[in-house]
């Protein structure tokens, strides 16, 4: 069995209990902040990944090539096979760049502007192609003074009580992409009686539905998430 099988293995195994425990305890957390309603960390940017590519002009489907000089342009580059390659997989580079782009406002890097220097940071391995090294992206995010930390088995309700501790939430979720895909969480929704009902999300991929502010419920959630996901620091002068 391959090494990332086993972890895979440990993480859908242990993983879950630990991830249960720390729900249990999440839970009272949250339940003594007295959270009544909605409560946003910030109003963070929304980028789209494809550039708002024209979605008549996507060949072959999910991986496939887009036809839309336009779009490669708005993404940073000429080049369309460049575009095509990235833009189905610069989801966690466009989360860090929603929220670089919403904390300063002379933030002017392109999407293949961040993938580049992301590259550079030993991000992600093309050869592999297996996603985005999640130390990489918190690597990339330290360039730009924000502190990010990696996080294994974090159940939902924790997720919860980082956003109200004033931290945006990059959280890993299963999508029809082969590596998965990432959500950048913003906001959360408590019911009458103080319980997580959801959260707020930008999800910069957009092309199956409309990406900006979804809500998306506890319970849809936690049948996505897989646990795993990079907490945000943003400096306050």
């Amino acid at each position: 069995m391959e090494r990332r099988d086993i972890s895979r293995l440990f993480h859908l195994t242990a993983g879950r209990g630990i991830a249960l425990a720390r729900e249990e305890i999440a839970i009272r957390n949250l339940d003594s902040q007295e959270i009544k309603g909605c409560f946003f960390v910030g109003n963070p940017l929304y980028i789209n990944q494809m550039a708002n590519a024209d979605r008549n002009k996507i060949e072959g489907g999910l991986l496939g090539k887009i036809n839309d000089p336009e779009a490669a342009i708005r993404f940073g580059t000429s080049n369309v096979d460049e575009f095509s390659y990235w833009a189905w997989r610069s989801c966690g580079v466009v989360n860090l760049q929603m929220v670089l782009a919403s904390i300063n406002p002379n933030f002017n890097k392109s999407t293949m502007d961040l993938v580049r220097e992301g590259l550079d940071a030993g991000g992600y391995d093309v050869a592999k192609d297996v996603g985005w090294y999640h130390k990489g992206l918190i690597k990339l995010a330290n360039q730009y003074g924000v502190r990010g930390e990696t996080k294994k088995f974090i159940p939902s309700s924790q997720l919860a009580v980082e956003i109200f501790n004033g931290r945006y939430v990059m959280a890993s979720v299963k999508s029809r992409l082969k590596d998965g895909h990432i959500l950048l969480l913003f906001g959360i929704k408590t019911d009458e009686r103080g319980n997580l009902a959801g959260f707020f999300a930008h999800d910069s991929n957009g092309l199956d539905s409309e990406g900006i502010s979804k809500f998306i419920s506890k319970s849809d959630f936690d049948k996505i998430s897989t646990r795993r996901a990079i907490l945000l620091s943003i400096p306050h002068e």
